[in-house]
């Protein structure tokens, strides 16, 4: 197995590549008469005017490390994962317990080198988690902010549409009226569409289904894209709860089976 302090590095040199990438991205496009990002992105790239274009990037540069920050915690959990099985110590002593072909010094030195081996992997399933919930942190944060730069770099869009909530919006059936333009989009909006979409996806969508809201918007179902951008965030950090629960139970078994 490839010591911790190798894969470390590894992993961190991960980081300064990406974001190497995107800032080389930004400085080229910046330095040239026409920004080239202006092409591929929404917004105005407007130096001392309407930069809703950077902000997009920006989010997108997020968003990025948020998802390589994912990647590299499944590079470390995956591998652990697989391993906790293999370092059971209990089981591995009662194999080895009462067998008079193996000598006690034998038995012992199998023990030490599968307590270490133990050791190991309980530190790459600790740092594996930690980054983890870095990367579902930046990842709600990349969510946010991506969703509320769009609304500023098109403003004419639509992308949300008023729902029912007691109290503060009437319910009346859904309408070409309940949609709402971007730019009557409020941060505030966005920040609680955000915490409905964690909870969705963290309870498996019981919020939804006895209809229990706690912001006034709700997603365009016209607009796909921005469906399909919900969909892959609720998927990814709905995955990402999942690996913790699997590396919360692996360490439970670590400490079950200690001698």
């Amino acid at each position: 197995m490839m010591p911790m302090r190798y894969m470390g590095i590894r992993l961190l040199l991960v980081f300064v590549a990406t974001n190497a990438a995107m800032i080389l991205m930004l400085v080229s496009s910046m330095g040239s008469e026409r920004p080239w990002l202006a092409y591929i992105m929404p917004g105005e790239f407007q130096s001392g005017g309407n930069n809703s274009g950077y902000y997009v990037f920006f989010s997108l540069w997020l968003l990025v490390d948020a998802v390589t920050s994912v990647g590299v915690a499944l590079l470390m959990l995956v591998p652990a994962l697989g391993k906790v099985t293999a370092v059971n110590l209990r089981y591995i002593g009662q194999l080895m317990r009462g067998r008079e072909n193996i000598p006690d010094s034998a038995r012992d030195a199998v023990l030490d080198a599968v307590r270490g081996e133990a050791a190991s992997v309980r530190l790459e399933l600790l740092w594996g988690k930690i980054v983890l919930l870095v990367g579902a942190f930046f990842l709600v944060l990349a969510f946010s902010t991506m969703t509320f730069s769009f609304t500023r770099a098109l403003p004419h869009s639509r992308m949300f549409t008023r729902q029912c909530v007691a109290g503060q919006i009437a319910c009346i059936p859904a309408g070409p009226g309940q949609i709402v333009d971007n730019r009557k989009v409020r941060g505030r909006d966005v920040t609680l569409f955000t915490v409905e979409q964690v909870a969705g996806a963290v309870l498996l969508d019981i919020p939804e289904i006895y209809g229990w809201h706690i912001g006034s918007l709700a997603s365009n179902t016209a607009n796909y894209l921005f469906d399909h951008f919900i969909f892959v965030f609720r998927t990814l950090f709905g995955f990402e709860i999942l690996m913790l629960l699997f590396s919360a139970a692996a360490r439970r078994s670590f400490d079950r089976n200690e001698e």
